[in-house]
């Protein structure tokens, strides 16, 4: 058997495997399965209609950590224990607003030369009391959205610190959503009259 016998099929399979991965990524970054909407605030005051809102890519189980109390806090804002012995595990169907209200103060944590940086994240629950607590949660977590407009989503990438206000209004399943779009679609047939 010679090279070319073996190299032509390998090549074809490479050049169709590339082929079907290119039209995979037609819709962008990842599309959840729930779609929570809402509002953000920026600090630069800028107020956006948003979507397909996610911390980090997921909407369940968001990792934070407690908001240290005054004792443990060695100088200005140097954590002397560890923030991530407690995580507290958050869903955005259970939060009404997230606020970032001190993007400029940062929390920080050095252990063998390892040092994490947090900032304080106030957590408004959807519950009839509009319960509010206080975490810490990392810096650099990137918060993801799409803005709504008329031409189309815009993919948003946000660190905490952007982040004034992010209401979540309410969610839709991706199942719900199809299901609305093709009724939108389909032409209603309107029956002849009868004589």
């Amino acid at each position: 058997m010679t090279v070319h016998k073996i190299l032509f099929p390998l090549s074809l399979i490479f050049l169709l495997t590339n082929w079907t991965d290119q039209n995979s990524t037609v819709e962008g970054r990842g599309i959840q399965k729930v779609n929570f909407y809402g509002t953000l605030t920026t600090h630069q005051n800028k107020i956006l209609q948003i979507d397909n809102i996610s911390v980090a890519d997921i909407y369940k189980q968001i990792p934070v950590y407690e908001k240290p109390s005054p004792e443990t806090v060695k100088a200005k804002n140097s954590l002397e224990t560890n923030p991530n012995i407690i995580i507290f595990s958050l869903d955005l169907s259970e939060i009404g607003e997230i606020q970032i209200p001190f993007p400029d103060t940062t929390w920080t944590y050095q252990e063998n030369g390892r040092k994490v940086e947090y900032l304080e994240i106030v957590v408004i629950s959807n519950d009839t009391n509009k319960t509010k607590r206080e975490y810490l949660i990392e810096k650099n977590r990137i918060f993801y959205c799409r803005e709504k407009n008329n031409a189309g989503p815009t993919e948003i990438k946000l660190q905490p610190a952007a982040i004034k206000s992010l209401k979540i209004l309410g969610f839709k399943h991706r199942d719900e959503i199809k299901q609305e779009e093709s009724q939108k679609k389909a032409c209603p047939h309107t029956p002849a009259p009868t004589a």
